[in-house]
């Protein structure tokens, strides 16, 4: 099963039959990457083999989808991967190397960054090099302390407090699975989890709905999301109209 936070279901189509396959690689290369350090290379190894056989525009899916490495990280990768893939790294190197790749900074300072790494310059020089000409802000922020686990169960909890019968991760006829089924009377409800509520999951969460509401027709659509000023429970906009959803959260996420 697919681990929280993401869910590539969209990309079943474009994929075929190599679905799985591509999915367990893309498992893998996150499981590699979370290491960091000198998990960077052979995790930059991965995904330039990924790209090769699969086209920027697919993993440019994939990464909005799974919301990690984001796209400027995995071009940083794959640069590192490219520029060192014969070379053994120091402990310190591998220390700097992780600020090559996390750190915001032009594709010409990153290359000169792994040069200088290459020649032996010291992980001091390179550390004042990106001070010097790099702008030095994170290219992520860190990542949240909050799962779409929590918003769902926080949400399921506020839903049984309202007296509606709540199933969570339900099967759904093309293979995925919704977040929460919800039930009450002659009532029946589908929710989306989200961290949080942006233009890209806005997307990602109506397109999911959409498909799940083929498997639960004339349901009340839900999207749940952790607001950031929010500590306890997760902030909920609610709509049953897909025009009219799209016309609210985008308003909520953009303040226009």
């Amino acid at each position: 099963m697919m681990q929280p936070g993401f869910n590539f279901s969209g990309l079943k189509e474009q994929l075929g039959p190599g679905y799985d396959a591509f999915v367990a690689e893309w498992l893998s290369f996150q499981k590699v990457l979370a290491a960091r350090g000198r998990a960077i290379v052979p995790a930059g190894r991965i995904l330039a083999g990924l790209l090769e056989r699969y086209g920027e525009q697919l993993i440019r899916q994939a990464v909005q989808l799974s919301k990690a490495p984001g796209w400027e990280r995995a071009q940083a990768l794959i640069l590192a991967f490219e520029w060192l893939r014969d070379y053994e790294l120091t402990d310190s190197q591998a220390a700097v190397l992780d600020t090559i790749v996390y750190t915001r900074m032009t594709k010409a300072l990153r290359q000169q960054a792994l040069q200088w790494m290459k020649d032996g310059r010291s992980t001091q020089e390179i550390q004042d090099l990106i001070n010097a000409l790099g702008p030095g802000r994170p290219i992520a922020p860190p990542p949240p302390t909050v799962t779409e686990d929590d918003v769902r169960s926080a949400y399921a909890k506020m839903l049984e407090r309202d007296g509606w019968d709540v199933r969570m991760e339900q099967p759904t006829d093309d293979g995925g699975a919704l977040d929460i089924l919800a039930t009450k009377g002659k009532e029946r409800l589908i929710a989306e989890c989200k961290v949080d509520l942006n233009r890209g999951t806005l997307i990602e969460a109506l397109g999911q709905l959409t498909v799940y509401s083929q498997t639960f027709p004339q349901s009340l659509w839900r999207i749940a999301f952790w607001r950031k000023d929010a500590s306890a429970e997760p902030v909920v906009t609610v709509c049953s109209s897909v025009c009219k959803f799209h016309k609210v959260a985008l308003k909520e996420t953009t303040g226009a």
